[in-house]
């Protein structure tokens, strides 16, 4: 496996909270969903005005949904996307533990990695060096790393439930 492939796993691992499909309303009257993205496309089916869509991909001006267990497309000028509301700030145990043990937990999983790919010395390999990827070291890490991650979250989470 490369160095380059790793790093993009890292931070694709790193970046999974993130949600692909984002929600749009439908402002037409009535919306036509295409089979393709093209005004020509033959008709699959139809969306009413207040009707609530999750948009998979944007093509140019088209928006790929799904529709009836299948893939439609509608155009981009009669939805709107729906804005998601700030999300509050808790204050007390479970946010504290939250933010401490998600920060720790990334910061662990990314020290494992970098630590599993430094090159030590071993008198057992040709080279002296370690040359091989270590599943073990990834596992024992990562459970270190979870480990050290609920122990900072339950003191975090201990700390803002006395302070606020």
């Amino acid at each position: 496996m490369s160095i380059k492939f790793k790093i993009l796993f890292c931070v694709i691992l790193l970046h999974s909270t993130i949600v692909l499909a984002q929600d749009y309303i439908v402002e037409a009257d009535v919306l036509r969903v295409r089979i393709n993205p093209s005004i020509t496309s033959k008709v699959v089916g139809k969306l009413n005005k207040g009707d609530h869509i999750k948009v998979i991909e944007k093509v140019e001006n088209w928006n790929k949904i799904t529709f009836n267990n299948k893939y439609g497309y509608v155009s981009n000028d009669f939805i709107t996307k729906i804005s998601k509301p700030e999300p509050t700030i808790t204050k007390g145990f479970k946010s504290g533990f939250k933010i401490g043990f998600k920060s720790m937990l990334y910061i662990g999983i990314f020290l494992t990695f970098v630590i599993s790919h430094i090159k030590t010395r071993d008198r057992r390999f040709k080279s002296g060096y370690r040359e091989h990827f270590s599943l073990s070291t990834f596992l024992i890490g990562g459970i270190i790393s979870l480990a050290i991650a609920l122990i900072v979250g339950l003191i975090k989470g201990i700390y803002d439930y006395f302070l606020y």
